[in-house]
């Protein structure tokens, strides 16, 4: 079978006959897009539709390898606007795994590309969810009214505009603000569009039961499990078995916490990992154990902080305080003194690229990816390229 008839034949499952019949196609749709080496990959079309399958699967390890063919692909056709929509999806796997200045240096890359693909310079309405997670309130909200009045009223990209609404909801819950998220999220659970409909469900879960509407809680909670149960993916299970806690009996939560747990840490979805620890946390706080609930958000408060997860450092830290520790916010590390391009570069080569294959990526000689080497390793304080990964994430 080829690999447009396969993706034609699980986006029609999918959308005409249900989720659990196409999860069998969904997956053989990202096996041929993995393995595909025909030119029409490298359009914008085949990278789009490969995220939004792997996203629809909660296929991790799938999304990044379609997104990392996908670019091998275009970046050697030339092919500028499948490579603009590729570096958005590259960034979004950057936030899932808690990587927040890489996501940043996508999508700067992105925006050195738009004007030559008729995107305006400095559009940020696919930065939406990096800024959400970064706790950028004011930022996130300008981005996603651009992607809401602009991409979907406008332009017809609603698909633009319902992540944009779901993003919004991620900022709300880091800031405990639960009735606002129920609020962004209830018509896309009435909407169901594909992948993102399924990444809303465990938000949704938890904005109603906290917002305290479980009769929706669980009709979320009932479709995830179907669905997520039909994937089998650890990221799904773990999801699942989160959302379940979130409704659990007392004697039930514990142990569907931990299973959460047990499934994200095989994953690269570091976000949700962390949630799950503070999530844990806030309930064992409400059994009134202390010192175990200290222990889990510590770690929740610690690698929020630590990745720049702003509104739920917060929201873990009030947890926290409220167990009889004292958690100081963290003030922010001053940014090195990179250039954006520096920053590619830097993020680029720690990552194992050649000065050649970065110069490819950014569309520059090799001998200019050399000179910001030199500078990158002069401002860092290190002389090689095995130092740059450990100078960066100490930034």
């Amino acid at each position: 079978m080829s690999t447009v008839r396969a993706l034609v034949d699980a986006f029609a499952t999918r959308i005409a006959v249900g989720y659990a019949p196409a999860v069998p196609l969904l997956h053989a749709a990202v096996a041929a897009l993995r393995a595909e080496r025909e030119v029409s990959h490298g359009t914008v079309p085949f990278v789009m539709t490969g995220q939004w399958i792997a996203d629809d699967l909660w296929d991790d390890e799938g999304f990044r390898a379609v997104l990392e063919h996908a670019d091998e692909l275009a970046r050697r056709q030339g092919a500028l606007h499948a490579v603009y929509a590729q570096l958005a999806g590259r960034a979004t796997t950057a936030i899932w795994s808690g990587e927040f200045d890489r996501a940043a240096a996508c999508f700067a890359e992105a925006d050195d590309l738009g004007p030559a693909i008729g995107v305006p310079a400095g559009d940020t309405s696919r930065q939406v969810e990096l800024l959400a997670w970064r706790g950028l309130e004011a930022q996130a909200r300008a981005a996603a009214d651009v992607a809401i009045t602009e991409w979907d009223a406008h332009l017809g990209y609603a698909i633009l505009g319902d992540h944009a609404r779901h993003c919004l909801a991620i900022l709300d819950l880091g800031r405990g603000r639960y009735a606002e998220a129920l609020a962004k999220l209830t018509p896309g659970f009435r909407g169901d569009v594909i992948a993102h409909g399924n990444r809303a469900l465990p938000n949704l879960v938890e904005a109603a039961v906290r917002a305290g509407d479980r009769d929706l809680a669980r009709a979320a909670l009932d479709r995830l499990a179907e669905r997520a149960t039909a994937s089998g993916t650890p990221w799904a299970l773990g999801m699942l078995a989160r959302s379940r806690a979130l409704l659990a009996a007392d004697a039930d939560a514990e142990a569907l916490f931990r299973e959460a747990a047990e499934h994200l840490t095989g994953t690269t979805i570091v976000t949700e990992l962390v949630r799950t620890y503070l999530l844990h946390g806030e309930w064992l706080r409400r059994q009134k154990r202390r010192a175990e609930a200290r222990a889990q958000l510590q770690i929740a408060y610690d690698s929020f902080a630590e990745m720049g997860a702003a509104a739920f450092a917060e929201r873990a830290r009030i947890e926290l305080q409220a167990t009889g520790r004292r958690a100081r916010a963290r003030t922010a590390v001053p940014d090195l003194d990179l250039t954006p391009q520096e920053a590619r570069v830097a993020a680029l080569a720690a990552e194992g690229a050649t000065n050649a294959e970065i110069a490819t990526r950014l569309f520059v000689t090799a001998s200019t990816v050399e000179y910001h080497l030199m500078k990158i390793f002069r401002k860092l304080g290190i002389t090689s390229r095995r130092q740059l990964g450990r100078a960066l994430r100490e930034r």
